[in-house]
């Protein structure tokens, strides 16, 4: 991604959200420029969210959104997978965990983030 590109589509998917939070996946911001994004990250604009709770199958060529499921081994190691229910040769497709992460941008995060760049001290009552 160009770097000029970076600050227009976080305030676009924002704005998008209709005032709530706006989700960013790994792989989306794997194509940010790093500098930019840890700088993001640090002050505040991207945080950590909970994993996605459905991806697009990584099972054939279709890419179907599915939900993803969840199960321990008897190693207690977590696996996760999506369960293909469109093809015949297709059952459990598993995801690898990079895949669910997901940070996100709301409008409070934007005006944290922004206070802090230019030194302000927000009220808790904004």
């Amino acid at each position: 991604m160009n770097p000029d590109d970076v600050l227009p589509t976080l305030l676009d998917r924002v704005a998008a959200a209709g005032g709530g939070a706006a989700y960013f996946s790994a792989q989306e911001l794997a194509v940010w420029p790093a500098t930019m994004l840890a700088r993001m990250k640090e002050i505040g604009l991207l945080a950590p969210s909970t994993p996605a709770a459905s991806v697009v199958c990584p099972g054939c060529e279709e890419e179907c959104a599915m939900p993803v499921e969840m199960a321990t081994t008897a190693a207690g190691t977590l696996r996760f997978f999506v369960v293909c229910d469109r093809r015949e040769d297709t059952a459990r497709v598993p995801v690898p965990r990079v895949q669910l992460e997901q940070w996100l941008c709301s409008p409070r995060l934007l005006a944290d983030g922004v206070a802090k760049l230019v030194g302000l001290r927000r009220s808790l009552s904004d």
